[in-house]
């Protein structure tokens, strides 16, 4: 599914970066499957907890980009700790709860 929204997956991880370092200083970088208008995928930005979200979005890859999610281990590293963020994520479970949500 990344594949056929994104063009490769990376695409998706730059697009992904991109979106998640533009917060100010706290946000969400989030991969959204949008079941209630466009039923895609989409990288967004969430801004502190509220700005930016997409009502009826289904969120399966949110990544914490506050502050003190990464500045004790990474200081202000916030891409270092977002490419250490997707070399771990659980694809397999992302994909469970995209199929649980697609039907």
């Amino acid at each position: 599914a990344i594949e056929n929204e994104f063009g490769s997956f990376d695409n998706w991880k730059a697009d992904f970066k991109a979106v998640s370092t533009a917060a100010k200083l706290s946000g969400w970088g989030v991969l959204t499957f949008d079941k209630l208008y466009s039923s895609r995928l989409i990288n967004i930005l969430v801004d502190e907890h509220h700005y930016g979200a997409i009502w009826g979005g289904i969120p399966l890859i949110p990544c914490d980009v506050f502050e003190h999610a990464y500045y004790h281990k990474d200081g202000p590293g916030r891409v270092k700790y977002i490419d250490n963020f997707i070399n771990n994520l659980h694809w397999g479970r992302i994909n469970d709860r995209f199929v649980k949500f697609v039907k």
